[in-house]
């Protein structure tokens, strides 16, 4: 195989076309990954290369081959190598809006509908390997936890390009907890909402909006039945409305010039859900990564019993003071939703009561 290096002009990025064994001609650009209607895989890298070297080509099922002038030999193929799958990312997260108030210029966002299922981080390699892991857990040490995908899911994600995908498992007009009693059937879906990687470029330096025309395009190639992009919506609190009419869940606003960051909770992308109040009675303390009294256990007049985080290090520092003082005391709390067995679901403290 023969390779050429041609740096991007509008980026840092290297693109490398080729020659491959057979003759065909290749490359890892934009422009190469798009296949034209009626027209055969090309590039201006590889126009370059066959004007340059003064290549005789010819077509074949789509692709450009050599078929004179400085075409390699064939010469038998390598052996495989071993599969290696592509290093985790750590999904980025995003920030309630109460803390940062709905956006003032919509023409800077991007809203996408919020689903309500399983966060799951995708990856695929050169062989068209699929390597699948959900958010690490606290205390893993940011490393994410290896998972199956339905067999229908991996079946499309084979056919995409290697890079790593960022989305959502989901159960159509269902919650997170049916994806986990139905994780096989065939009904769940998987939507693809971010890009950090592809064909070898890390991506997470570029805009939301030029992540999300790499996936328009590359969705247009694909064309999977089980795996969808997620869809961009009008950015009014009229659409978040509807969504809450049908009982979705909410919507995910992001900043069109957002970058991605791995693992970090940022006000460039804001989650909209909505919430349910409750008083409950607390009834003691959980040791948890913040020190001796990071939860607060919780106990409704209904007998139902959680916890909630004690979200700041002053609060922590006031009940370390006198425990004993919070213990019989109702707090205030901000939920999602109660689950049939009458547990709450996502609760957030709110105040002391």
């Amino acid at each position: 195989m023969q390779t050429f290096s041609f740096p991007s002009k509008s980026s840092n990025a290297i693109y490398t076309a080729s020659i491959s064994d057979s003759g065909r001609l290749q490359c890892d650009c934009r422009g190469w990954i798009v296949r034209r209607e009626g027209k055969p895989r090309h590039c201006t890298h590889t126009k370059d290369i066959v004007a340059t070297k003064a290549l005789a080509v010819e077509e074949r099922e789509g692709y450009m081959f050599v078929v004179d002038g400085e075409a390699p030999a064939p010469t038998p193929a390598p052996k495989p190598a071993p599969f290696v799958p592509l290093a985790f990312v750590n999904p980025m997260l995003s920030s309630p809006i109460d803390a940062h108030g709905w956006p003032k210029q919509a023409t800077h966002w991007a809203l996408e509908e919020k689903f309500d299922g399983h966060r799951v981080i995708v990856s695929v390699d050169a062989d068209h390997n699929v390597t699948a892991w959900s958010r690490p857990r606290a205390g893993s040490g940011g490393k994410g936890l290896s998972r199956e995908l339905p067999p229908h899911i991996l079946a499309d994600f084979q056919t995409f390009p290697r890079g790593t995908y960022d989305g959502e498992l989901i159960f159509p007009g269902g919650k997170s907890p049916d994806v986990a009693k139905l994780i096989n059937a065939p009904k769940l879906k998987f939507v693809v909402f971010d890009l950090p990687k592809l064909l070898g470029q890390d991506l997470t330096g570029q805009k939301f909006s030029e992540r999300r025309a790499y996936l328009d395009e590359l969705f247009k190639l694909a064309q999977p039945v089980s795996v969808f992009l997620s869809q961009l919506l009008p950015v009014t609190k009229a659409t978040v409305d509807a969504i809450w009419a049908r009982g979705g869940e909410g919507a995910i606003l992001k900043r069109l010039a957002s970058t991605y960051r791995p693992g970090h909770r940022s006000p460039d992308w804001l989650k909209v859900k909505t919430l349910f109040s409750a008083e409950l009675t607390c009834i003691g303390f959980e040791a948890g990564e913040c020190g001796p009294y990071s939860k607060a256990m919780l106990r409704d007049d209904a007998g139902i019993e959680t916890t909630v985080k004690v979200l700041t290090a002053d609060q922590r520092r006031e009940i370390a003071a006198n425990p004993a003082a919070f213990i019989g005391r109702r707090l205030a709390t901000e939920y999602i939703e109660k689950m049939p067995s009458g547990k709450y679901r996502h609760m957030i403290f709110d105040h002391w009561i």
